[in-house]
């Protein structure tokens, strides 16, 4: 785990010195470290988010965000001939899903905008027609016998 919190670092001389210094003590870290134990502490953090993962508390933008860097693990695995976790396939899976899910709900709410926009170019006449036409529909499909005499 990482516990850089723990120190109050200053940037503004790691601009000259390409090393990262703690403002109260001796630390001192230098960028391609501090790189690396930010890659090693988002991995573990993507580990253990797949493994509680929760769709409920997600954003379309995370799930797109965690399904990627879940991808990149399982290739990871590939790569070393090893299999991958159950934990993984089944969050990819999951996320796969969620993401389907919601792009299908984003188009349909687009589509719902784009036929109100559609409703509101209408001229009175229009509306009254579509009115019309609907309201014979319905009464068809109530009351068929009626619509068929």
């Amino acid at each position: 785990m990482i516990h850089l919190h723990e120190h109050s670092l200053d940037f503004d001389r790691a601009i000259e010195t390409h090393t990262v210094y703690c403002r109260t003590c001796s630390y001192k870290i230098t960028y391609r470290e501090l790189a690396h134990k930010r890659r090693e502490y988002l991995m573990l953090g993507l580990m253990a988010r797949l493994q509680r993962l929760d769709l409920n508390r997600l954003e379309l933008d995370e799930a797109i965000e965690l399904s990627t860097l879940a991808e990149m693990l399982r290739e990871g695995y590939k790569r070393h001939q090893l299999s991958s976790p159950v934990w993984l396939d089944d969050g990819i899976r999951s996320l796969d899903r969620y993401i389907a899910d919601r792009t299908r709900d984003v188009m349909e709410m687009e589509l719902r905008e784009l036929a109100q926009a559609d409703a509101a170019d209408l001229t009175a006449s229009e509306r009254r027609d579509k009115r019309k036409a609907r309201r014979e529909e319905l009464e068809a499909k109530l009351n068929p016998t009626k619509a068929s005499v």
